[in-house]
C-alpha cells in the first residue's frame, strides 16, 4: 500500500513476547537486548518508554527518522506505521505525550483506554489521547492498521477538548485517509526548508477529515432552534450572556436548554461562550498591536487574570507567549 515510500520492514512470524516495563532505550517491537542493522532504533520519541506489555506477529512498516521533522512546537509529527497484526497479538502503552490517529483497511481490532474497550474494524479510524494507558489488540487473523503519532500544542488542545474518555471511534472514507497519509509521507520526505510547513498542513488535513466525518455520523442535525441561538451567541459573545438569558430567549428551560445545546454542539453554553471569545483574542493577538488588557475588555472579560487563565486552558500559552508566535490560524480548536 505504501511501497513507493522508505519505509522500514520487519516481519514477526513466532511472537516476541515481552511482560515487563522497557527502558528508555527498549524496543517496542523487539526484545530490549536484540540487535540489527534491519531493526530500526526505537528510543525515538514515541517509541522509547510507551510499550509495557506486548504479544507481537505480523510485519511492520515504518518510516525513517531521517525522514522526521519536528521544528513546529505547535503541531509536529511524531512516528508512522503500517502495520499487519495477526490475531492474539497486543501492545500496550504506558502513557506518553503524543495524540494517535489509527485507520484499519482491513480485519478487526479492539483497543481499550483506560479499562474501556472500543472495537475497531475495516473502514473506521480512532483518535487516542496517549496520555492515558492503552491496549491495540488484533481480533481477526490479520489486521490491517496504520498509526500515525503527532504532538505539539494544537494536539494537546484537540486531546484535552475533544477526547474526553480518552478515544474517539468514527467511521472515515478508506481512499480519503490514505490520499492523505500519502501526502503527509511525502511532505515527511521532502528536502525543504518548508518541510514542516508541508508536514502540519497534511497533518492538519489528516485531523479535520476525521473530526468531519465523526460529525457526520456520530452528531444529530442541528435543530434551528439551537442554530439560531448559536448565530446569536455568536453576534454577542461580548456581552454578559447568561443561561437564564438565553434559555429565556429560546423560551426553553435553562436546563433542558443546557442538556440539549450540549448535545448538539459538544459544549455547554458556557464553554462555547469562552471559546467564542478566546477565538477571537487569538485572531486580535495575531493581527493587531491592541495590549492584552484592551483585548481582555473587547473579547468580553472583565477582569485580566480569568481571561489568561481561560486563553492557556483552551491554547496552552499564555496570551504573550501566543503573540510571540506564528500559528497560522491552529491556536485553537475549530
Amino acid at each position: 500500500m505504501f511501497e513507493r515510500y522508505h519505509l522500514i520492514r520487519f516481519v514477526n512470524e513466532i511472537p516476541l513476547v515481552n511482560e515487563s516495563v522497557l527502558s528508555d532505550e527498549a524496543r517496542v517491537f523487539f526484545d530490549a537486548g536484540k540487535d540489527s542493522a534491519d531493526i530500526p532504533p526505537l528510543g525515538r520519541e514515541t517509541r522509547a518508554v510507551s510499550a509495557r506489555n506486548y504479544r507481537l506477529s505480523g510485519s511492520f512498516e515504518t518510516l525513517s527518522d531521517v525522514f522526521f521533522v519536528r521544528d513546529d512546537p505547535a503541531l509536529h509529527f511524531q512516528d508512522f506505521f503500517y502495520v499487519h497484526m495477526w490475531k492474539d497479538s497486543y501492545v500496550q502503552h504506558v502513557a506518553f505525550d503524543s495524540l494517535l490517529l489509527s485507520c484499519t483497511f482491513s480485519g478487526e481490532g479492539e483497543l481499550t483506554v483506560d479499562g474501556r474497550s472500543y472495537p475497531i474494524s475495516a473502514g473506521q479510524a480512532a483518535l487516542i489521547d496517549c496520555r492515558k494507558t492503552y491496549t491495540a489488540r488484533a481480533v481477526s487473523e490479520d489486521w490491517e492498521h496504520i498509526v500515525v503519532h503527532m504532538w505539539g500544542t494544537a494536539a494537546k488542545t484537540v486531546s484535552d477538548n475533544h477526547l474526553q474518555e480518552g478515544i474517539l471511534v468514527t467511521p472515515v472514507s478508506l481512499m480519503d485517509i490514505q490520499t492523505i497519509t500519502d501526502g503527509l509521507l511525502d511532505s515527511c520526505m521532502t528536502i525543504s526548508e518548508h518541510s514542516g510547513l508541508y508536514v502540519r498542513t497534511a497533518l492538519l488535513n489528516l485531523l479535520t477529515t476525521f473530526f468531519r466525518y465523526s460529525e457526520r455520523y456520530v452528531r444529530p442535525a442541528v435543530p434551528d432552534t439551537y442554530r439560531y441561538m448559536i448565530r446569536y451567541m455568536e453576534s454577542n459573545y461580548t456581552r454578559d450572556l447568561t443561561l437564564d438569558e438565553l434559555s429565556r430567549f429560546a423560551n426553553i428551560s435553562k436546563y433542558h436548554f443546557s442538556r440539549e445545546f450540549k448535545k448538539y454542539t459538544g459544549y455547554t453554553p458556557a464553554d462555547y461562550l469562552i471559546r467564542l471569545r478566546i477565538r477571537h483574542a487569538c485572531f486580535l493577538l495575531r493581527n493587531t498591536a491592541r495590549s492584552i488588557d484592551a483585548i481582555t475588555a473587547e473579547v468580553g472579560f472583565h477582569n485580566m487574570a480569568n481571561f489568561i487563565e481561560s486563553f492557556k486552558k483552551r491554547t496552552g500559552m499564555t496570551p504573550s507567549a501566543y503573540r510571540k508566535m506564528d500559528f497560522h490560524g491552529i491556536s485553537i480548536d475549530r
